[in-house]
């Protein structure tokens, strides 16, 4: 069975915004802050591997040692915020796994009266700032991390998000709801194929020939990352046959009304 989403707070806790993985400030891991129960062990070591050396492994090291002291040091103190950070910073990880978290903090607030300030990594690209606009979370509740550290006075701490059809609905009614998209520079059609030509792997090395032959059923080119937001929502909303190689840009297919997806 699948269990109900909640909110916590916790008196006091650090946050590393590049991975959002939180401990208490006495130093324990919570889990929940980078994964769910069944893959916590896997992820929070995958959490402090990322930090330790991708980004700074001083502090990294140091939140293993346990260092309390050399944490208060380095850390930026803020009162009352809830980090909002994928697993990795890609597309899939912000909307599938980061997003449904906006969600269950609107229930925290409604619920509470408190308002929760936003903790996101500042060097997220130009989706995630598009998704918190159509969201409606206002830039006043954002705070975008400009140290590797945070010391929250009040951590509000969201459970992680499984794979659950109301958050999804949720996400594609708000965003659509928000969005008017400029479609003038997109020839919008029923039938789309996804290209990754401009990605770094899984691109489809015969994609012309590829073409040659989906052009013949009408089927018209896509380069996700050259729309905004709400143009993808559009496209995927109106498509009916959705041809691409796996990736992050087939997450938007939580935005189609009625689509079947061929994926390589």
């Amino acid at each position: 069975s699948q269990r109900l989403p909640f909110v916590v707070d916790i008196d006091g806790g650090y946050v590393f915004p590049t991975t959002g993985l939180a401990i208490t400030r006495q130093l324990e891991m919570i889990e929940e802050s980078v994964a769910t129960p069944n893959n916590a062990d896997q992820f929070v070591m995958a959490a402090l591997s990322r930090q330790c050396f991708f980004d700074e492994i001083s502090i990294g090291r140091w939140s293993l040692l346990s260092d309390d002291d050399y944490l208060q040091t380095n850390a930026i103190t803020i009162d009352r915020a809830s980090p909002l950070s994928p697993r990795h910073p890609n597309y899939y990880h912000w909307m599938i796994e980061t997003v449904p978290r906006i969600r269950y903090l609107r229930t925290y607030e409604a619920q509470t009266g408190s308002d929760v300030t936003l903790l996101v990594p500042a060097d997220l690209p130009g989706w995630a700032q598009q998704t918190l606009e159509l969201l409606g979370w206002p830039e006043s509740k954002i705070e975008w991390a400009s140290s590797p550290i945070y010391y929250v006075n009040t951590l509000v701490q969201p459970s992680f998000p499984e794979i659950n059809q109301n958050d999804f609905q949720w996400i594609r009614n708000k965003i659509l709801s928000s969005s008017n998209p400029s479609t003038s520079k997109i020839n919008i059609g029923k039938n789309i194929y996804i290209s990754r030509s401009n990605a770094i792997e899984r691109r489809v090395v015969n994609e012309n020939e590829v073409m040659h032959v989906l052009s013949k059923y009408n089927f018209e080119r896509f380069h996700l990352e050259e729309l905004s937001l709400s143009q993808n929502a559009y496209l995927f909303n109106n498509a009916e046959l959705i041809v691409g190689p796996h990736g992050a840009g087939l997450t938007d297919l939580i935005f189609c009304t009625e689509g079947a997806v061929l994926e390589l």
